[in-house]
């Protein structure tokens, strides 16, 4: 499978290099707020074979309460699609019928196992909402620069736009009017200080959602089909963005943050692994990836991408 991934790797390494031409204190210099994230655009590749997927997105547990144990980290898992909140091993609501969710997607061909997997995702881009509103609450607990706080707001909203439209291919392919019920939340732990939100930031954003753009770019080069075509476009533009913030926020807690930070990093860089669920799919095709192309895509995106912009961000 033929996928680009240097136009990812250009907008992580400007968003870790923006950060270091800025103070160190916490308020936003004008190279700060100028800093823009370059538009990426990927070429179109038609699937070679039609095939039914028959997975889901690929989930993980290792996100839940890791950030506090610096001595011993274990951030191995799977990866997730988005940056569903997690919070004691629970990254999203149940299906309902909600009204309100969906956005009208008119795609050509698919079936019930596609609708599935897209109500799925739906759900967690939905949970993904969560998610950043959480961040919000952690950068302004640590007195963040108020670009950062702007950008997390809009990326809250472009979840909302991307669950609308995986509701929307659900219902398309599946009927219904699904969307998502209330939202699982037990107590969330507040953000202890600069170490715990650099390594949750490095986690879910940097790590998580850069490989998950990556997958979204190889899923996009096997369908042909203008509707999901668009919905492809959208999610990798707002995703890649989301990753970039995320590096972005790290390389401020480190610029700021001391030994302590830049250890809880090191220590978060060295011990993930992103791995595959296996859900079964022998083909590549209408929108989904293979067990074996997605595991190449992401390791690819661990090796091309990831490993590439952590040794710009600490070598500051």
């Amino acid at each position: 499978m033929r996928v680009d991934l240097s136009g990812l790797l250009l907008v992580v390494l400007v968003a870790c290099g923006a950060e270091k031409s800025g103070s160190d204190s916490g308020t936003p210099t004008d190279t700060d707020t100028d800093t823009e994230t370059p538009t990426v655009g990927y070429p179109t590749h038609s699937a070679s074979s039609p095939t039914t997927p028959t997975g889901s997105t690929a989930y993980s547990s290792s996100y839940s309460s890791s950030c506090s144990s610096y001595s011993t980290p274990d951030h191995s898992g799977y990866y997730i699609c988005g940056r569903p909140l997690v919070v004691d091993g629970v990254h999203r609501a149940p299906a309902a019928g909600t009204a309100g969710w969906t956005t009208p997607v008119t795609p050509s061909g698919g079936d019930a196992e596609s609708a599935a997997a897209w109500l799925r995702q739906g759900l967690d881009e939905h949970a993904s909402i969560g998610s950043f509103a959480r961040f919000t609450l952690d950068l302004l607990a640590v007195g963040a620069p108020a670009e950062l706080v702007a950008l997390a707001q809009q990326a809250a909203a472009d979840e909302v736009v991307h669950a609308r439209l995986c509701f929307g291919l659900a219902a398309a392919l599946g009927g219904g009017t699904p969307g998502p019920g209330p939202l699982v939340l037990p107590a969330v732990p507040p953000c202890s200080g600069l170490a715990e939100l650099a390594v949750r930031t490095l986690l879910e954003g940097c790590l998580n959602e850069t490989v998950a753009t990556a997958v979204a770019i190889a899923q996009r080069t096997t369908t042909d089909d203008p509707e999901l075509v668009r919905v492809f476009d959208t999610l990798i533009a707002d995703e890649s963005r989301h990753a970039a913030l995320a590096w972005k926020t790290v390389a401020w807690a480190l610029r700021v943050g001391g030994p302590e930070v830049r250890l809880a990093v090191q220590q978060g860089l060295a011990s993930w692994r992103p791995t595959v669920a296996p859900t079964g799919r022998t083909v590549s095709a209408c929108g989904w990836l293979s067990d074996a192309d997605q595991l190449a895509v992401v390791e690819r995106a661990h090796r091309e991408v990831v490993a590439p912009a952590a040794q710009v961000l600490l070598a500051a």
